[in-house]
């Protein structure tokens, strides 16, 4: 990669020959013509932050090793300044995408997209839950239930006494962690699969990236909660688009788009899902988007009303009931 020298990244990350880009939300990112630096933000006091520059090169390396699109990592460094530098994709994020695309070219990156999911479903994990700091071959829970209801759980406790606590209490009661599989096969799931975190190339295919919220665990959870970001099911994707000012996240909206979704991803990985366990990971997801919302309210001062009620029709369409 031409356009960096390691000793410049080593002694000082000098990021004068780079473009700061206004897409990152909590890494400072900046776009150079053949690489992307990325580094913590410099508020991170706690090296929350620091200790996942390691962990992505890791994870990064890890789904390459097994076949999915994702950037190459060319260097990286936990020492001060942390920073990881990733190879450069040339395209443009998923969501800007289809907006100017035509219908042939949305199903073709929707289809794409699907692919690159499975990609990483089809990549072997580590355990069952969310990664240990410095051990990215460990994780926090013994068991997939375990990790399921300590999901819900923590969604419960911190969304006490705000407005998404109604609609996290009727979540909480509907889910049936006994559904949810003790010990499935582990997978790399990743966590945060948003039409902004998929790269669609000069040919149409499409990238991960962003592995910052990885996990290991049950592939089907995963493939839920992505599949109802894209479509809109989950509502966080029109509430970012505006208040926050990003783009619209909302690309399967249409019955093709979500049909060439499928097609890929079962031609990378098959998703084995059933009614039962499709309702009990549509649970998982929207007591996880609520905790979510919680902290955009509690951090942005915003309100969430939108949020609140689109998890509430959400949670009718999947459970067939009225919240409370």
């Amino acid at each position: 990669m031409g356009d960096h020298a390691d000793s410049r990244f080593r002694e000082g990350l000098d990021t004068g020959e780079y473009a700061r880009s206004d897409d990152g939300v909590l890494w400072d990112t900046y776009l150079g013509a053949e690489t992307v630096v990325q580094c913590p933000p410099s508020e991170d006091d706690a090296l929350y932050f620091t200790d996942l520059v390691p962990r992505a090169a890791f994870l990064f390396s890890h789904a390459a090793e097994h076949g999915v699109r994702v950037p190459a990592v060319v260097e990286h460094s936990s020492d001060a300044p942390a920073y990881l530098v990733l190879e450069r994709i040339r395209g443009e994020s998923l969501s800007s995408f289809v907006r100017a695309a035509d219908p042939e070219g949305r199903e073709a990156a929707a289809r794409s997209a699907g692919e690159v999911l499975g990609q990483i479903h089809a990549t072997p994990g580590f355990g069952h839950g969310s990664i240990e700091a410095n051990a990215y071959t460990e994780t926090s829970h013994d068991s997939w239930r375990e990790f399921a209801r300590a999901l819900v759980t923590d969604a419960v406790e911190y969304t006490a006494g705000g407005p998404f606590e109604p609609v996290v209490a009727a979540v909480a009661d509907s889910f049936e962690p006994a559904v949810v599989p003790e010990q499935p096969a582990s997978r790399l799931l990743h966590g945060d699969f948003s039409a902004d975190n998929v790269i669609i190339d000069r040919e149409t295919r499409a990238w991960a990236i962003d592995l910052d919220n990885a996990l290991y665990g049950d592939h089907r959870y995963d493939f839920v909660r992505a599949r109802d970001r894209l479509t809109g099911a989950d509502p966080r994707e029109a509430t970012y688009a505006e208040l926050l000012g990003t783009r619209d996240g909302r690309v399967l909206s249409d019955a093709d788009a979500l049909a060439a979704f499928e097609a890929g991803y079962r031609e990378r990985h098959a998703p084995e899902m059933d009614e039962d366990i499709e309702t009990q990971y549509s649970l998982l997801a929207m007591a996880k988007s609520a905790q979510d919302g919680e902290w955009i309210r509690q951090n942005r001062e915003i309100s969430t009303a939108d949020w609140v009620a689109g998890i509430e029709r959400w949670y009718r369409e999947r459970v067939g009931s009225t919240p409370g």
